[in-house]
């Protein structure tokens, strides 16, 4: 896996986290709650966290291209397909405030919306990356171009994953950066020169 792949994991891991803990999106409230909230705020903040999540996919995708395991690299383009989709579904109350005149969803609306968009991307990023970071870690004691310490720090990072529910991006960034990091600094193996083999003169 040359360094570029490698490091557009890191690079991924790391808008998707600006995005992720920047979240200027509407609160979880009562109806008298996100009406003052619609009022008082625009939605220049939430579409450039939105279009910050959106450019982490291509990323990870890159990533993904480069897993030399092919279970892996599918989980991983599942995960990038995940954080696009993700991002242009919280980019939606946004966009239909600034080119419609509808104004601010109702309170219910935005709950339900947000919670949907946030439920759905903690579900499957959680199942595309623990398919990912297994597919590693089973390739890596198999000796497949993966290093063995990857495959080892796998084992407890993936029961961290688990714990997305919990604790959203912990797992997932701390595998991610792992794992970039691992391939980028990892040396390509070493090329056998040929042997040149002796011509014999036929009779």
């Amino acid at each position: 896996m040359s360094r570029l792949p490698a490091l557009s994991g890191l690079a991924g891991i790391v808008l998707l986290d600006v995005g992720w803990f920047w979240d200027p999106a509407a609160p979880f409230g009562s109806d008298a709650h996100l009406a003052a909230w619609y009022a008082s705020h625009g939605d220049a903040q939430w579409l450039a966290a939105a279009a910050v999540t959106v450019l982490a996919a291509p990323f990870f995708w890159v990533f993904a291209k480069g897993l030399p395991d092919r279970l892996a690299a599918g989980a991983g383009k599942a995960f990038a397909l995940t954080v696009l989709v993700f991002g242009l579904l919280y980019a939606a109350i946004p966009l239909s405030r600034t080119f419609t005149v509808v104004g601010a969803p109702s309170g219910a609306v935005s709950r339900f919306w947000d919670g949907a968009v946030f439920g759905e991307y903690i579900v499957a990023a959680t199942v595309s990356v623990l398919v990912l970071v297994g597919a590693v870690t089973v390739a890596a004691f198999r000796r497949q171009g993966i290093p063995l310490g990857l495959g080892i720090a796998g084992i407890p990072l993936a029961v961290l994953v688990v714990g997305t529910f919990f604790l959203p991006m912990a797992g997932i960034t701390l595998w991610f950066v792992a794992a970039s990091i691992t391939f980028a600094a990892r040396r390509p193996p070493a090329v056998e020169p040929a042997v040149a083999q002796p011509v014999t003169a036929s009779v």
